[in-house]
């Protein structure tokens, strides 16, 4: 990714620029304290790597890679780098709190996350819904670097949807909730494929393990992304390998951790989702480089 994508890193400024939210990713070699302070919004914080210890409200957490930190307004809260020798790497999201009752007014569930904690909060999740964040961050990072036509409401939809994934991970740990049987299976196909993409994957394969018919599946599909289940795997796919190089991994590594086959694969996939080559797209848009 591109140098500008990467914000420098200062303890003494922990305020917002912008009215509505700011996104930065920051990485430091030699990690510094963050002093007790507080916010008048919301801060998120997506972990990627170092080893720090977060605190608030005297609770002290250390913080594993896939930890979102969340920290509700006027919380006080701190970090402590415990071994300078490590980079601490992370994302951080301010959204204010002006901005923050304006969604939860037109949609309660962007509420859900905060609703259901205290003064802040650390979740854990999967390495994969990680990646789709991490997939995410960066999509609103490139964004908002850009001055095109329509990016400024690109950004906002960017950042809705970011919320809507955060709250739906964290209702997915803390409920169970009932639901339909198409939307069960539904459900229970897309996860199952996220979890297993790195395998083959077929529409047979699926009918026999989940007891449903072929075509019913690709009803499903067809209904609820308009897309067939080969073109939701290939995505899918795409989507996992591109988080994977922006952080680091070899594109060829990347594209057979995603579940390609074969190099030649995956570059006709992703040359024609994303119309360029994949070498020439991480030159472009590096940004986690270690």
């Amino acid at each position: 990714m591109k140098e500008k994508l990467i914000s420098p890193f200062s303890s003494g400024n922990q305020t917002m620029e912008y009215p509505d939210f700011e996104l930065h990713y920051y990485q430091d070699d030699e990690p510094q304290r963050v002093e007790p302070h507080r916010h008048t919004g919301y801060e998120i914080l997506f972990f990627l790597e170092g080893n720090v210890m977060y605190t608030h409200d005297n609770q002290k957490t250390i913080l594993r890679p896939n930890d979102i930190v969340v920290i509700k307004p006027n919380t006080h809260h701190s970090l402590t780098p415990i071994d300078n020798n490590i980079p601490y790497r992370r994302f951080t999201w301010w959204i204010s709190k002006e901005r923050m009752d304006q969604l939860t007014s037109t949609e309660p569930t962007f509420d859900y996350m905060f609703s259901h904690m205290g003064n802040s909060a650390v979740f854990h999740v999967s390495t994969l819904d990680f990646l789709m964040l991490q997939s995410k961050l960066i999509r609103m990072l490139e964004n908002a670097n850009r001055k095109a036509f329509g990016s400024a409401l690109q950004l906002q939809i960017d950042a809705a949807d970011l919320l809507l994934y955060l709250n739906q991970l964290v209702h997915a740990q803390l409920e169970v909730t009932p639901a339909s049987s198409e939307t069960s299976l539904y459900e229970n196909l897309t996860n199952h494929i996220l979890a297993h993409l790195d395998e083959d994957i077929t529409l047979e394969d699926l009918a026999n393990k989940f007891f449903v018919s072929k075509f019913y599946i690709s009803h499903l599909f067809k209904a609820n992304m308009g897309i067939s289940l080969h073109q939701y795997v290939i995505k899918k796919r795409l989507e996992v390998a591109r988080t994977l190089m922006l952080t680091g991994t070899d594109i060829t590594e990347a594209s057979s951790q995603a579940g390609f086959n074969n190099y030649s694969n995956f570059y006709r996939a992703f040359t024609k989702e994303y119309g360029i080559a994949p070498k020439t797209y991480l030159e472009q848009n590096k940004l986690l480089k270690k």
